[in-house]
């Protein structure tokens, strides 16, 4: 096995738009966390809706539209930690 190290490492002042990135990076992460905060709030009322109502195919979307977003709000918000996580692993 080859233990050769190039002694490369990130440098994250060399481009001089990278905190420009780094701003617009987490603007469309207030943004998702948006869409996930109104279809959150568009699913719950299917949910009640139907519920109210008695039809079932209005509460089972209302259900799968909550929990799809628990999971995009669970995404959105992991997301900078699962990438300084394995930005930090060394398998390279």
């Amino acid at each position: 096995m080859n233990n050769y190290d190039p002694g490369i490492s990130p440098n994250w002042t060399f481009f001089p738009f990278m905190d420009s990135l780094k701003n617009a990076a987490g603007g469309w992460q207030a943004m998702g966390l948006i869409f996930v905060a109104a279809l959150l709030i568009a699913s719950a009322l299917a949910l009640a809706g139907g519920h109210v109502w008695d039809h079932g195919r209005s509460t089972q979307l209302g259900k799968a539209g909550i929990i799809s977003a628990f999971a995009g709000a669970a995404l959105i918000g992991a997301a900078p930690h699962a990438v300084a996580f394995f930005a930090n692993m060394g398998l390279f």
